[in-house]
């Protein structure tokens, strides 16, 4: 099946409707999902950090560029998430604060049905792996990647109450995924289901989060207060940070949360008249805008859109998980009106 036969499937064959699992919080009309999670990593660490994200867990590899201007390897997050191992980091020693769940920045956090087994098949791929804790309704353990930053795994009961994990129960009963045409997802792991930020004024953070960029509040749990990314992916507000000025670069950042919106110019306009600053290049190339703003604790967040392909050049790339991004942002809009 070549890729346009792909997208054509997609589009017409997906037919679950996310409309028909629990909502907690009304879509934005703005922002779409989390569509990219990048993980910066120098490029002395490339051969390592591949290994670990795509053999060690295991997540299918959907696409690898190697040219002057782009190292990364792209691999299929779950759902229709990507996560993008950039290796472009500098070459200088990993924070400690960012290997210990109590004081770690930025994590991101797997959603599994199975912890205890995932985790042993981590182990016995000679991952370094944290004890598993208990959590809100469930479980939670980290693994430690080769650059020393976490990678968190958690498991809900399914006592949980939360609108999310009774979607991600709806999700798991049906086989609803989406496979951008790569290898399906390993066992016992379903999709990146949270974002945990740890700032130091959690207030500020909120403000920023929920006012500025139009996340919608879910509500909190334990020490957390939650805003929706969208297609059943959580942020995770929590205190105890610390500050840091804007990174000078792009790639200075450990890890970087890219939103998609639904129309790039419209966020940015907006966000420039309420006194956001922009203080990295702007693109608007064939199909779609991008750039990188900074919150309120000096992490960096990305926002990007993927015009509908009858907008698109005609050499121009339609991939498979920007249309199954839109096609849900669609029909949770149509739910929830």
């Amino acid at each position: 099946m070549n890729r346009r036969t792909l997208i054509a499937a997609t589009a017409a064959g997906a037919a679950l409707s996310a409309s028909q699992g629990a909502r907690a919080a009304t879509p934005s009309r703005e922002i779409m999902a989390l569509g990219w999670y990048v993980v910066f990593s120098p490029p002395s660490l490339m051969d390592q950090t591949t290994s670990f994200y795509g053999q060690t867990l295991g997540l299918p590899l959907m696409m690898t560029m190697r040219t002057a201007q782009q190292n990364k390897n792209y691999f299929w997050g779950g759902e229709d998430i990507v996560l993008d191992l950039s290796h472009h980091a500098p070459e200088a020693p990993f924070a400690p604060r960012d290997a210990d769940p109590a004081t770690a920045r930025q994590v991101p956090i797997f959603r599994t049905d199975n912890l205890g087994a995932l985790m042993a098949t981590f182990v016995s791929h000679g991952a370094h792996v944290l004890p598993i804790r208990p959590t809100s309704y469930g479980r939670e353990a980290f693994v430690v990647d080769p650059t020393g930053r976490l990678i968190g795994f958690r498991q809900r009961d399914i006592s949980s109450p939360l609108a999310a994990d009774r979607e991600a129960r709806r999700r798991l009963k049906r086989g609803e995924a989406f496979n951008p045409g790569c290898a399906s997802m390993p066992s016992n792991l379903q999709e990146l289901g949270w974002v945990r930020l740890r700032a130091a004024d959690p207030d500020a953070a909120k403000r920023f989060y929920g006012d500025r960029v139009g996340l919608p509040y879910v509500g909190s749990t334990d020490d957390a207060t939650l805003f929706d990314l969208g297609d059943n992916t959580t942020l995770e507000i929590v205190g105890g940070g610390i500050p840091r000025p804007l990174p000078t670069a792009q790639n200075a950042a450990s890890s970087v949360m890219i939103l998609r919106v639904v129309d790039f110019q419209t966020t940015l306009r907006r966000l420039k008249s309420a006194g956001q600053p922009f203080p990295f290049k702007i693109y608007n190339e064939a199909n779609g805008g991008f750039s990188y703003i900074a919150d309120s604790e000096g992490n960096l967040l990305g926002l990007a859109d993927r015009r509908p392909p009858a907008a698109y050049k005609d050499k121009a790339p339609v991939l498979p998980e920007d249309l199954e991004a839109r096609r849900r942002w669609v029909e949770a809009m149509a739910g929830g009106a």
